[in-house]
């Protein structure tokens, strides 16, 4: 009877201790079978991108943007011409129509003001023609302008400013992130990745 206890208590020794005996090795089985995040997987990414930066011009591009500066400053000249010419007329017809007003003010009868009123119609249908054309000059005027101070830029520096294809290049481990010009190997930038964008990137834990 005493050994009958006794294997029991041993049994029950034995199945306690395989009970806490399976429970790690359970809890590796599951960790080793767990697919890893992205963010656990890579430790660098890369990407293409596309950058506005300054490029060498060379001779032959530079006597070309030359050529274009004289030619725009010829067409600011010409527009200016043709401008004047195009309100020459309508700012005499006004001149005659104010001064007929005017005239037609001194009669001061019931005619003489049905004449103004038509005047004045008259005279504000050539204002408004003439705003249009100054507006339309102006407009015409300052884009050829901006293209005469860029060419001008552009040939006393010798640079011009284009899309360059580029690779940025982040790298978790150190925590930078670095843009480089994929025609010079050049490199255009380089500072620490932000610290939200490490959070979100980074495995849990670290």
């Amino acid at each position: 009877m005493a050994q009958a206890k006794k294997r029991t208590k041993q049994a029950r020794v034995v199945s306690q201790a395989g009970k806490k005996a399976d429970k790690p090795l359970l809890e590796v089985a599951r960790r080793s079978d767990a697919t890893p995040s992205p963010a656990e997987r890579r430790d660098t990414e890369e990407r293409s991108i596309s950058l506005t930066l300054p490029t060498q011009i060379g001779k032959q591009q530079l006597d070309r943007y030359k050529m274009e500066l004289s030619q725009v400053t010829l067409d600011i000249l010409e527009a200016q011409g043709m401008y004047n010419a195009s309100i020459e007329e309508p700012k005499t017809k006004l001149k005659g129509l104010r001064a007929e007003k005017n005239k037609a003010a001194q009669d001061n009868d019931r005619a003489s003001g049905e004449k103004i009123a038509a005047l004045m119609d008259q005279i504000d249908r050539v204002t408004e023609g003439l705003a249009e054309l100054d507006t339309q000059h102006k407009a015409e005027v300052a884009k050829m302008e901006a293209r005469a101070k860029k060419l001008a830029s552009m040939i006393r520096s010798s640079v011009d400013y284009s899309p360059v294809k580029c690779t940025l290049l982040k790298n978790y481990l150190t925590k930078q992130q670095t843009v480089t010009r994929d025609d010079t190997g050049e490199v255009v930038e380089q500072k620490a990745i932000p610290l939200e964008e490490l959070q979100q990137a980074l495995p849990e834990g670290d």
